[in-house]
């Protein structure tokens, strides 16, 4: 996703990081050295698991947020994705810890100033058909996804730094 050339622009600075946990971006020297003005996170999908504890991951991606907000960024927590076919878990399960942490994460920041939560449209009730393997999505809806971040208005770059797991 970080790739898409919906998204490649002198303005945005793309990472993504494969299989990446919101501890293995918070140990990044390449993550903590970053300096950018606004960086959107869509973070979190990675952490969950048979015996993930929702309210911990909350906690994690709140601990990148604010490794970030010390730095003066703006912040947009991108919602979790779905999974179809979640590793080591069944859907269900791994459907239900997606919603708990992407309600708690709508309302922690919903008064923040300088942290955004952004709901994903359109890609609430994906079927099989929606993933390449399962977990990541296909290269049509990632291109759907793309128009969606390029066009939000808090994404508008100047300085933008995405990072996907």
């Amino acid at each position: 996703m970080a790739g898409h050339p919906l998204l490649q622009s002198d303005d945005i600075q793309l990472l993504g990081f494969r299989g990446a946990t919101t501890r293995t971006l918070l140990l990044s020297k390449k993550i903590r050295d970053l300096d950018v003005d606004r960086v959107f996170l869509q973070i979190g999908g990675n952490d969950i698991g048979p015996t993930s504890d929702p309210d911990d991951i909350v906690e994690d991606i709140c601990d990148v947020v604010t490794m970030f907000e010390e730095k003066g960024c703006q912040v947009v927590v991108g919602s979790l994705f779905q999974r179809y076919r979640p590793r080591h878990m069944s859907p269900e399960k791994y459907e239900i810890q997606r919603t708990r942490i992407n309600k708690r994460l709508c309302q922690l920041f919903q008064t923040e100033s300088n942290v955004t939560f952004w709901k994903l449209r359109g890609f609430q009730q994906l079927t099989a058909t929606a993933f390449k393997n399962g977990v990541h999505i296909t290269q049509t809806l990632e291109t759907r996804y793309a128009r969606q971040l390029k066009a939000s208005p808090v994404l508008q770059p100047d300085e933008l730094g995405i990072f996907s797991d």
